[in-house]
C-alpha cells in the first residue's frame, strides 16, 4: 500500500534516530520523513540523512512539527513514530488494514513494549497497555480526520497528541487499539524524561477528579498488576496518580531531556 507515509519528529535524538530508521527500513519503509526541531543541539538531522533523504528542519513546537509532517507527505494516511521507537515488520501494514474496516476510525495503535530497563518508563508503558491507551507515537492516523478538526495545535509542545485525539472523539471520530501487534519503545535510562512527561504533559493539577483517582488507585493498581502480570504496578499506579494530582499541569513549552544523554 502506497497511500501512507511515516513521520518522525525529533529533537536531540542522535542516540535513538539511527536505530529507529534502521527498524523502519527493515520493516519495508524506504524513505520516512524526519521533521527535526531547529533547536536541536546535537547531530540528529545529520544522522537522519544517512538513512533517509527526507529531512526537514523547522522552528516550532511539537504540534507544528507534526502538522508539517503530514502536510509534506500529502497522503491519505500518516503514521507517527517516535524517534526512540523500533518498528516491527508488519506493524504498520496491520494498522493500515484496520483503517479499511471503518471509515470513521481516525486513529489506531498497537501495544508498546519497553526495550530497556528504565523502571518508571517501563511501568508507565505497562499501565498504558493496561488502559489500552492510544497515543500519537506508534499510531496510524486518517489525514481527513486530522484536517477536519484543524490539525494539531501549533502552540502545544507537550500534550499535543492527547489534545488532538480528544477533539477527534468529540467530533464523532473513533480510535482503536490492536493488541496483536507490538512496537518497541526505548525509554530513557533515567527518571527525568518520565518526570517531564508527567509534570509537563499529563498532570492536571489539584482537583476533585484527581482526588477520586488517587483514592481508587490502589484497587486499579491491584487489577492492573494482575492483568499485566506486573506486581510493580501495585505501588506504581498510586504513585502515578499522586504525581498527576500534585503536578502543575500541561505547559506549552519546556526543555526536554535527551533520551540517552552522553556521559
Amino acid at each position: 500500500m502506497h497511500d501512507f507515509g511515516v513521520v518522525i519528529i525529533a529533537r536531540d535524538e542522535e542516540h535513538n534516530i539511527g536505530e529507529c530508521l534502521v527498524s523502519l527500513h527493515e520493516a519495508g519503509i524506504k524513505n520516512p520523513l524526519v521533521v527535526v526541531d531547529s533547536r536541536t543541539k546535537d547531530k540528529t538531522a545529520d544522522l537522519a540523512l544517512k538513512y533517509t533523504s527526507s529531512v526537514s528542519v523547522i522552528d516550532g513546537s511539537r504540534g507544528r512539527l507534526r502538522n508539517t509532517g503530514y502536510k509534506q507527505l500529502g497522503l491519505p494516511f500518516v503514521a507517527y513514530i517516535d524517534a526512540d521507537m523500533a518498528v516491527m515488520p508488519g506493524y504498520l501494514e496491520t494498522l493500515r488494514l484496520k483503517m479499511d474496516e471503518n471509515p470513521k476510525l481516525a486513529v489506531v495503535g498497537g501495544i508498546q513494549e519497553p526495550l530497556n530497563c528504565c523502571l518508571l518508563g517501563a511501568l508507565d508503558c505497562e499501565y498504558c497497555n493496561y488502559k489500552r491507551a492510544v497515543s500519537t507515537g506508534g499510531a496510524f492516523f486518517r489525514v481527513e480526520a486530522i484536517e477536519e478538526v484543524g490539525g494539531f495545535s501549533d502552540d502545544l509542545n507537550v500534550g499535543e497528541d492527547g489534545e488532538l485525539i480528544n477533539r477527534l472523539l468529540q467530533r464523532g471520530w473513533l480510535k482503536e487499539r490492536i493488541d496483536s501487534v507490538v512496537i518497541g519503545h526505548n525509554y530513557a535510562p533515567n527518571y527525568k524524561t518520565w518526570r517531564n512527561k508527567i509534570i509537563h504533559g499529563k498532570a492536571a493539577g489539584f482537583h476533585s477528579w484527581g482526588v477520586l483517582r488517587l483514592l481508587t488507585s490502589p484497587f486499579i493498581g491491584l487489577h492492573a498488576a494482575w492483568v499485566r502480570r506486573q506486581p510493580h504496578l501495585i505501588w506504581y499506579v498510586p504513585f502515578r496518580s499522586l504525581t498527576l494530582l500534585l503536578g502543575p499541569g500541561l505547559r506549552k513549552e519546556y526543555t526536554p531531556t535527551p533520551s540517552n544523554p552522553s556521559t
